[in-house]
């Protein structure tokens, strides 16, 4: 058997969401105030890709717990 893996560090949690926060007020700010085709798909996609993301990790805590789900998709 191998040995357990062993837990990130705060340190390195925090560089992960450090950098994923630069990245997507980047692309944000990009966006907003560059204007055009390509500024308006990168902010509704990335809209429509937290809203997924949040619902996947909404329905697993949901699952976790055994609570009941209202899921039609």
């Amino acid at each position: 058997m191998s040995p357990a893996p062993q837990p990130e560090s705060k340190a390195a949690t925090l560089m992960r969401r450090l950098a994923s926060s630069v990245v997507l007020l980047g692309v944000v700010f990009y966006g907003l105030l560059a204007g055009g085709p390509i500024s308006e798909f990168l902010v509704g996609g990335l809209i429509m890709l937290l809203n997924i993301v949040g619902l996947f990790e909404f329905y697993g805590m949901v699952n976790a717990n055994g609570l009941p789900r209202f899921k039609w998709l």
